[in-house]
């Protein structure tokens, strides 16, 4: 499903979005009519949206605070012709994001600058960073989703990748206390969750 959106050869790890969970999100994007994309942790996924992104207008806004890994990215969307189509952003691991949240998160000041001329028309959020794989980082994720909100669209929906750790689930049971529609978790379909509004049409493997 995705052959269409590669440009050569992609090198997936396994800390990269499973397949089907990414097909999800661009089934999402072209079904929903989604032009305005904002992804916490770049890699896989922003060579494929940015392709996509690139075919069909928008913009794709990616955070990333690995310097090293955007230096790679920035080269292989290059190669590919698609770096236009993605702000590629270097936000470095901080703390203070959010009052309450011990965690380091991406540095808040750099995150919101970067989103002051999307205001309120961010239509859909893919979040697979910061990381999060050990007990210690679990709840990393958690600012994610507050402060993506006062961005997002009425019909916006924002998926969270590796549903199948503890601390995400945990990060999802506090998002959707927050969120006014449904939640689904895809267990078998590519680990995810999503939270969307009651409108727009459902597209779930």
């Amino acid at each position: 499903m995705l052959a269409p959106l590669r440009a050569g050869h992609i090198p997936w790890t396994k800390s990269s979005i499973r397949p089907a969970a990414l097909a999800v999100v661009v089934n999402d994007i072209v079904l929903n009519r989604r032009r305005t994309v904002v992804e916490f942790g770049a890699g896989v996924s922003t060579e494929i949206l940015a392709r996509l992104i690139r075919q069909r207008g928008g913009r794709l806004v990616s955070f990333e605070d690995n310097a090293d890994w955007i230096a790679i990215l920035r080269q292989r969307l290059a190669d590919a012709g698609d770096a236009d189509a993605v702000k590629l952003v270097h936000a470095p691991l901080a703390p203070g994001a959010l009052r309450g949240h011990d965690k380091d998160w991406y540095d808040a000041s750099v995150v919101t600058d970067s989103l002051k001329d999307l205001e309120a028309g961010v239509d859909l959020v893919l979040v697979d960073g910061p990381a999060a794989h050990l007990a210690s980082l679990s709840l990393a994720r958690y600012p994610d989703y507050p402060v993506i909100r006062p961005n997002l669209g009425e019909t916006a929906a924002i998926y969270l990748d590796d549903i199948n750790r503890p601390g995400e689930r945990a990060v999802l049971r506090q998002w959707a206390a927050e969120f006014d529609g449904e939640v689904m978790i895809k267990y078998m379909g590519g680990d995810y969750a999503v939270m969307k509004s009651r409108t727009g049409f459902h597209t779930g493997l």
